[in-house]
């Protein structure tokens, strides 16, 4: 026991001055919902659709400490009059600057697949029920690196959201959607030095989002912007480290504006997505993003 009491001070040491975050693309609300919308563009008699969404993301958090990650996301979805089967998957090079001190990694994200059931009350509204399972595609390096792309944790959650056409022409419409997902605890190992290394249970916890929006169509033409804010909440670890937790837990507000277009690529629906958003954190105030920027683009074929 006074082993691990000293292993996690030696950690917490190592820790404190930075800030310890997990980055994903497939568990990002704005970009999933976006590019969920690619396959309605159009009543269409293809149930396929697939979307390549190239993504960077840049951080500057507090402690003078910026973060870069550049990378990829590749969706598929199968789509029916009520249901819909999703699979998400995304790659990133992530990149780290404090203090004048320069790390790099290359990470694969979680594999999110979702699954729901839709239903029109009439032609204004729609609303869709989910769920969503998370398969991490490598081990938690949380407590390793200090930051990381991609959970490494098993996640699960539902998700509920709602669209509603508000105009009579059918031009201009209304979106929201909650989602929660649970983060299971997994044994992370963490290097004391080049012999020692510590097992921890450790869970980033629950994550909460909540989804606003607004889009307006005219011909080929769609822009959409909203406001996403995202809770992060009950992150544990056994043996306890006290002030780590701290540093995981975030409230995070988010800004967003996308504009597409569609076309046809012969017989195939197609369209392209550019999105831009912006956000910063309210929770941790030494630790938490002082500001963060995400940049996407996303082309969708339907066949």
């Amino acid at each position: 026991m006074k082993k691990y009491i000293f292993y996690s001070i030696i950690i917490y040491a190592l820790f404190i001055p930075s800030s310890l975050y997990t980055a994903s693309f497939v568990y990002n609300l704005r970009i999933a919902e976006t590019t969920k919308r690619q396959a309605f563009i159009k009543k269409s008699e293809h149930p396929f659709t697939t979307v390549l969404v190239p993504v960077a993301q840049f951080r500057k958090k507090h402690r003078n400490i910026r973060q870069l990650y550049c990378g990829g996301l590749a969706t598929f979805i199968y789509t029916t009059e009520h249901f819909y089967g999703r699979a998400d998957w995304a790659a990133a090079y992530a990149r780290q600057k404090q203090n004048g001190i320069s790390s790099a990694h290359t990470f694969a994200d979680d594999l999110l697949l979702s699954a729901g059931y839709s239903h029109a009350f009439d032609e204004r509204l729609k609303m869709t029920i989910s769920l969503m399972f998370g398969i991490p595609m490598h081990k938690d390096d949380l407590l390793q690196y200090g930051y990381e792309f991609g959970t490494g944790h098993i996640g699960l959650g539902p998700q509920l959201d709602a669209a509603y056409t508000y105009s009579p022409a059918q031009h201009h419409s209304l979106m929201a959607a909650i989602r929660v997902i649970h983060f299971f605890p997994r044994s992370t190992p963490v290097a004391i030095n080049a012999t020692t290394t510590v097992p921890y249970s450790f869970t980033i916890g629950n994550l909460l989002d909540i989804f606003i929006a607004h889009r307006s169509t005219w011909k080929k033409h769609k822009l959409e912007f909203g406001y996403n804010p995202t809770f992060d909440f009950h992150s544990r670890i056994t043996p306890y480290l006290a002030g780590i937790t701290s540093m995981i837990n975030f409230n995070r507000n988010s800004f967003y504006s996308t504009y597409t277009y569609g076309f046809s690529i012969g017989e195939n629906l197609s369209a392209l997505t550019f999105g831009l958003s912006y956000g910063s954190d309210t929770k941790p105030k030494l630790t938490g993003n002082e500001y963060n920027v995400t940049c996407w683009m996303a082309w969708g074929i339907n066949f």
